[in-house]
């Protein structure tokens, strides 16, 4: 498991050489157009990608790998855990897991 914490996973993630069956990615709620940077750190939306698919999927349409990989928006929306389940995310939080991360909300 590789643990990626973004102020917007929409951004694009760094997809690191180190190999790892999923990717974690914690993300903050989107800042709005020229909005300056602040320091809090909250999760409005955890995203749950098989590393493999993942890449598999990228290579696939030619994007470069590495430290700013751009992803599709339904690439993201799909793996989606929390708040909500995405079609594609590879499992499914409890309602207790979910009440927890709504507390760094």
């Amino acid at each position: 498991m590789n643990v990626k914490t973004y102020g917007d996973a929409f951004t694009g993630i760094d997809i690191s050489p180190h190999p790892c069956g999923f990717y974690l990615v914690l993300s903050g709620p989107p800042r709005p157009p020229g909005a300056v940077r602040h320091h809090q750190w909250r999760i409005s939306a955890a995203y749950l990608f098989d590393a493999r698919v993942l890449l598999d999927t990228l290579t696939s349409r030619g994007v470069k790998i590495g430290v700013a990989t751009s992803l599709r928006r339904a690439d993201v929306e799909a793996v989606q855990v929390f708040p909500l389940a995405g079609p594609g995310a590879p499992l499914r939080l409890t309602p207790e897991q979910t009440a927890l991360l709504s507390e760094f909300a």
